[in-house]
């Protein structure tokens, strides 16, 4: 059992190691023309009432060669929905934080 976790650790681990170097190929042009698909595809979801009976969303603040969805969080958030984000922690464990204002991550 222990060598199906590994493998499926390693493979994982490939995978993302390959996604993140797509990414990085990106122009900042094509970047944020996926990041407006990605927004108006979840958009349409909203306006369908696929959210409806969601309290929370789980989402992320996006590095800069990933997909950027704040646009989305912010529709969520005026729709009175609250956004979550995760959090690293020491020794791997991820929370999730709902910034409280718009100043909560700075420190």
């Amino acid at each position: 059992m222990f060598s199906d976790k590994n493998e499926i650790y390693l493979r994982k681990k490939e995978q993302r190691k390959t996604i993140a170097a797509r990414r990085r190929e990106l122009t900042r042009e094509e970047c944020a023309e996926k990041s407006r698909a990605i927004c108006r595809h979840l958009e349409t979801l909203l306006e369908r009432g696929e959210f409806q009976d969601v309290r929370t969303v789980f989402s992320y603040r996006a590095m800069p060669e990933e997909a950027n969805v704040d646009r989305f969080n912010k529709r969520m958030e005026e729709c009175g929905r609250k956004v979550a984000y995760p959090v690293s922690l020491p020794h791997g464990i991820m929370k999730a934080a709902v910034p409280q204002g718009d100043d909560a991550w700075c420190r």
